[in-house]
Parts: structure tokens; sequence; C-alpha cells
């Protein structure tokens, strides 16, 4: 949380990490499943650049509390306002909409994304294999475990005194 953008991009090119997306726009649609609260934990719709994904995210059976642990089911979709029809017809309603710019690199078995959303501070994102490739990523930066956390977006832009449904 509350990373310094610029120099991390640095460390990171410095380290020789992967540029994978340049700063784009991320606009997303989360959609309401309580109805299969207990297994599953997202329906978003995201479209970036002149691309879209449909994405269903899971609870692993096994929760981990050190670390953000979901599996995720992707499949690209051929329109975001087609595919946001379809998932209203079939009862499930649009409950949030934000947009957030994100830049995407890899490194060390590892994706790292710097996600900025309007009036909060950038924060980064690792995406990792397991708990120790994600462990060895933080080493080798310096990220102390202390300053991870497992909270997901909507909790951070909560904690900054925003509404999360609404940014």
């Amino acid at each position: 949380l509350n990373i310094d953008k610029d120099k991390l991009i640095k460390e990171l090119v410095m380290k020789g990490a992967q540029l994978l997306k340049e700063r784009t726009l991320f606009k997303e649609s989360y959609f309401e499943v309580l109805q299969y609260k207990d297994s599953v934990s997202a329906l978003r719709l995201r479209n970036e650049d002149d691309k879209t994904y449909l994405t269903v995210k899971k609870l692993p059976d096994k929760l981990n509390t050190s670390f953000l642990s979901r599996i995720e089911y992707e499949t690209e979709v051929s329109s975001y306002d087609l595919m946001k029809k379809i998932l209203e017809l079939l009862g499930f309603k649009e409950f949030r909409y934000r947009e957030k710019y994100r830049q995407s690199f890899k490194i060390y078995n590892c994706r790292v994304e710097i996600d900025e959303y309007p009036k909060i501070n950038p924060y980064l994102e690792v995406e990792a294999e397991n708990e120790n490739e994600l462990k060895k990523f933080m080493k080798m930066f310096n990220l102390p475990i202390l300053m991870s956390t497992n909270m997901t977006a909507t909790q951070i832009i909560g904690k900054a005194g925003l509404d999360p449904n609404n940014l």
C-alpha cells in the first residue's frame, strides 16, 4: 500500500522485469452472486484496451490468512456491452462499476501490477503461483511481510474512506 510508483518501476526495470502492459485504463463491473456466496467471491466483467474478460473468482478450499488467495476462472468475450446485457438477462444485478489504471510486469515467476484508483495512492498487487514465490519476490525487493495485506481492492478503497461501489 502507498507505494512510490516511480521508484518501484525503476527498481523493477533495473532487476530485469518484463513489461507486460503499459499503463492502461480498466473498466470493471461487478455482479451480485448471492446465490453462490459460499463458493464464489466475485463475478466481474472487465474491459481493458480492446479486450473484454468475464471472470469468476472462487474461494479456495483452504484460506490463507496472510495473503489474499482466490482461484480465478477467466475467459475473453467479444463485447462488454453484450456480455453485461446477457448477465442482466440471466438475473445478475450489477452492484459496482469502477475504473482504474494498471501497469503490469513479470519478474521471478510473479506478475506484478501497479493499480491506481482515483483519490487513493497507487498500490502494488503481486500474483504468484504459491506463497513461497511471493515471499521470494518480497525479499528481493526488501518488502517486509508487515507491508503486505490480504485486503481486496474494495477493502483498500473503503479503508481510504471512499465508497468502493461508487468510485
